[in-house]
């Protein structure tokens, strides 16, 4: 399914997740910005949670679904000890749900 299409990638482009859990697998790429990938959530993979840092730009610029968490909003537990998505920062939740949304989130990942 699309969420084992994308850790496959994400382990080829940036290698094993600093740290993994049951529910995530988290990268960093800087001291300032990393991401995690939901594993648990939907059971059979048909598409990917991915947690980035709110860019400082427009969020708009990324063209894959996605909700944006204020500072203040509560989201999954476990992406808290990211850089970039530490409590109090603000959030983007991604949906991957196709082949064109994993392209578009390496590009932007490796800009």
């Amino acid at each position: 399914m699309i969420r084992d299409i994308l850790l496959e990638r994400l382990n080829t482009q940036f290698g094993e997740p600093e740290r993994t859990t049951k529910k995530v697998m988290a990268w960093s790429i800087t001291q300032n910005f990393g991401f995690v990938v939901e594993v648990d959530v939907p059971q059979n993979g048909a598409f990917a949670n991915v947690w980035l840092p709110y860019p400082n730009g427009n969020s708009t610029a990324l063209n894959i679904p996605h909700l944006v968490y204020p500072a203040d909003k509560g989201r999954h537990s476990n992406t808290y000890q990211t850089a970039g998505l530490h409590r109090g920062e603000m959030a983007l939740k991604l949906k991957i749900s196709n082949a064109e949304d994993v392209e578009l989130l390496l590009q932007y990942l490796t800009l």
